[in-house]
């Protein structure tokens, strides 16, 4: 991409990690731990999330893609995600460096590439986070657990109680 873009680093760096190379790098920006990313996706055009290790939904990749900025992730953060490359992600695998940089070349570049990333994304989130959806969920897992619950005899007595009755 030559000199017509920048990278940000923004966010919480593991012990050992060491980025001091890059500090004094004409075209990246090292920002650390940020309490509001809001001015960051208001002014990137891509949010690359190379996560090689990872538990958890990937909360950012949602928070990006929900503010219109299409994401370039990993295989791993995709799968997590269930989102089909090329339609809500662009991703490739993390022990692919090329094809990775490719794919975030790839989405700077081609605009239409980059709206139907960003559009796919921006659909599926109203699909998957969906308010009334989401009630429906919690009210189903709820309505089955309290069955589950009934269906059963509650535990017997508690066992040291029973030692100690019995004793």
């Amino acid at each position: 991409l030559k000199w017509e873009t920048r990278l940000t680093i923004a966010g919480y760096t593991g012990a050992g990690i060491d980025l001091g190379r890059f500090q004094h790098h004409p075209r990246i920006t090292l920002r650390g731990a940020v309490t509001d990313l809001t001015p960051l996706y208001n002014s990137h055009r891509v949010f690359v999330a190379p996560t090689r290790y990872a538990a958890g939904a990937p909360y950012k990749i949602l928070e990006a893609a929900s503010r219109g900025l299409p994401v370039v992730a990993t295989e791993l953060l995709r799968a997590q995600l269930g989102w089909t490359d090329g339609e809500e992600i662009a991703s490739a695998d993390s022990a692919d460096a090329a094809a990775f940089a490719a794919k975030v070349i790839g989405l700077y570049r081609d605009a239409d590439a980059w709206r139907t990333i960003r559009d796919g994304a921006l659909a599926r989130l109203s699909q998957d986070c969906d308010r009334s959806a989401f009630s429906l969920s919690v009210a189903s897992v709820l309505t089955s657990a309290a069955t589950h619950q009934t269906a059963h005899k509650p535990w017997p007595d508690d066992p040291i109680a029973s030692i100690t009755k019995d004793g």
